[in-house]
Order: C-alpha cells, then sequence, then structure tokens
C-alpha cells in the first residue's frame, strides 16, 4: 500500500491498470482509471453514465468479493440497473464466487 493509501496494484501506470486484451476501446471513448475497488469511487464514471444518459451498466472483472461487488453495489445505490456477468468474472474458489454472486443478487444487481 501506497503513503496515500492507492493499493499498488491499481497505479495508475501499473500493470494492474493496463486494459485486458481485446478490451482496450476505441480512439476517443472515454476512459475510466479506477484507483480503488469499485469504478465509481474517485473516478468521474459516474457523471460519464450520465452524460450519455445511460441508465444500465454491465459488470465483468476479476476478484467477485471486491472490485465487482463494490463496483455493482455502488451502481445499484446510484439507481442503475446493474448486470453482473457471472461467466466473465471470478473470485479464489467457487464457494466465494457463488456466496457474492447470491449476495449481490439479493440486494437487487441482475446475475447473467
Amino acid at each position: 500500500m501506497r503513503a496515500n493509501g492507492t493499493l499498488n496494484v491499481m497505479a495508475e501506470g501499473s500493470y494492474g491498470a493496463q486494459p485486458a486484451a481485446g478490451l482496450e476501446g476505441e480512439p476517443g471513448d472515454p476512459v475510466v482509471i479506477k484507483k480503488r475497488f469499485s469504478g465509481f469511487f474517485g473516478t468521474d464514471l459516474k457523471e460519464i453514465l450520465d452524460t450519455h444518459h445511460i441508465d444500465t451498466v454491465v459488470i465483468a472483472g476479476t476478484q467477485t468479493p471486491n472490485c465487482v461487488r463494490a463496483t455493482a453495489f455502488d451502481a445499484v445505490s446510484y439507481d442503475y440497473r446493474t448486470i453482473v456477468l457471472s461467466d466473465c468474472t471470478s473470485s479464489a474458489n467457487e464457494k466465494v464466487q457463488r456466496s457474492n454472486l447470491e449476495d449481490m443478487r439479493a440486494a437487487g444487481v441482475e446475475i447473467w
């Protein structure tokens, strides 16, 4: 952990902050640099979504109990229709994955 509280694995320019192969986007696409578990925390993601009149957030990623879950709960809190792609997320093991997906479903997240 850095002195400012930023996790090194999510530091801008670090390997963990790079887009996954095939998810780089197109020139001119908005880019959100996520600095914490939630894609909303400390970013302009909500403003980007609202500017483009987007009402649905579809979430994929790794570490379902951390980044996926935090982003999903924030999206629900902001009243977005929130979808988590279960086969595009991962956890340390299947039990943790199932438990977190069911917990998010109970909170109003659609699990596909």
